[in-house]
């Protein structure tokens, strides 16, 4: 408006409450990053479970390196293990009948991640 009231057509914006409200989510989440140390020829996946409601996600790691980049602010766990489950992407522990199938090597981060929105967290896991 100008001094007597009066709309100026050209000046008017609208912003959608969707647009606001997906910036406002997004703004508040945070990033866990980080590379893995391995020197086997197996496929990775890397694991992040959220603590206080057991969320799992999970995702190949690409060239050692991997980025989670919408977790909601909280205490994580997260773990790497070999690809080798033929049925999903979880976790192969292993056969014993038909024939003996050695379990995929796995390796826990020994601490707590504590994720806080826009910050970001980076790590490395070694696979032995």
């Amino acid at each position: 408006e100008d001094l007597t009231y009066n709309s100026l057509c050209d000046s008017a914006l609208t912003i959608s409450k969707t647009s606001i409200d997906d910036y406002s989510i997004h703004s508040s989440l945070g990033i866990v990053n980080g590379n893995v140390i391995y020197d086997g020829r197996e496929n990775l996946v890397v694991e992040i479970i959220n603590i206080s409601d057991n969320i799992i996600k999970r995702q190949f790691v690409r060239n050692n390196k991997f980025a989670f980049e919408d977790l909601i602010p909280g205490e994580y766990k997260i773990w790497v293990y070999e690809d080798l489950n033929n049925v999903s992407n979880s976790y192969f522990s292993g056969l014993l009948e038909p024939a003996i199938q050695n379990a995929a090597k796995f390796e826990i981060y020994p601490n707590q991640l504590t994720v806080r929105g826009n910050w970001s967290n980076t790590i490395t896991i070694e696979l032995k």
